[in-house]
């Protein structure tokens, strides 16, 4: 599994040197160019970052519910609460209504698959952990981090349907899960809320090493960009 090839541009902070953050992975290995251009300028994510916390919202509503209640009305209407206006980024009320009811549609398909399980440890939380293998600090947004008897559960409901941003988040949960609980993820649960697509991952110990190489193959990338004199065209 190798990240996308990255493009040089002169960056300041938010993109930190000592820190990954999982929404700048995840645009990096989307595109890039995307996030050089969001690094020189942090305002300008588009609709993409909108969707994905109306997603967050909507997820902290329903689990926060008893298992009974979360019905496909209850979905509904905290997606009616959250979905943002179309001035949020997007490029046409075309767009906007496209996205709008495919995710709709399978927000209420998914969140009322798993009925019979209570709150979950982490739920909508940003966590941050310290990995001396790669001297960095790693922080997430864990939407839903639940045990299930002995085995640990990571879920993920996201915006976005490139399998690279799959692969990185996935990478993200095995190193995460190993420093904050000290065991890998039983699963790493994914769903594509605008394709109905869903993943799986059941990593195994050998999955720990490539998944510390990944992060820091990913970061040295970059950081290295970021250091490049030359400017993203």
């Amino acid at each position: 599994m190798m990240p996308v090839m990255s493009s040089p541009y002169t960056i300041e902070p938010p993109c930190a040197h000592n820190s990954l953050l999982e929404d700048d992975l995840e645009c990096f290995v989307r595109c890039a160019g995307c996030y050089y251009r969001k690094c020189g300028n942090p305002h300008q994510n588009g609709w993409r970052q909108a969707v994905q916390h109306a997603l967050d919202q909507v997820v902290r509503d329903i689990y926060s519910l008893p298992a009974k209640a979360r019905t496909m009305i209850h979905v509904r209407n905290s997606m009616e609460r959250h979905w943002p206006e179309i001035t949020d980024g997007f490029l046409s009320s075309q767009q906007h209504e496209q996205y709008r009811k495919a995710a709709n549609k399978y927000m209420m398909l998914f969140l009322t698959q798993e009925l019979g399980i209570a709150k979950p440890f982490y739920l909508c939380q940003p966590v941050s952990v310290y990995v001396d293998e790669l001297g960095l600090e790693l922080t997430m947004m864990q939407q839903v981090v639940e045990w299930q008897q002995s085995e640990l559960v990571i879920r993920k409901y996201i915006s976005s349907a490139n399998v690279e941003v799959v692969n990185a988040y996935s990478h993200l949960s095995v190193v995460f899960a190993h420093k904050v609980f000290q065991q890998l993820p039983s699963r790493i649960e994914v769903y594509s809320v605008l394709t109905g697509k869903t993943y799986e991952v059941r990593p195994g110990p050998e999955d720990l090493p490539l998944s510390i190489d990944y992060l820091r193959l990913s970061a040295g990338l970059m950081k290295e960009d970021m250091d490049s004199p030359r400017l993203y065209q």
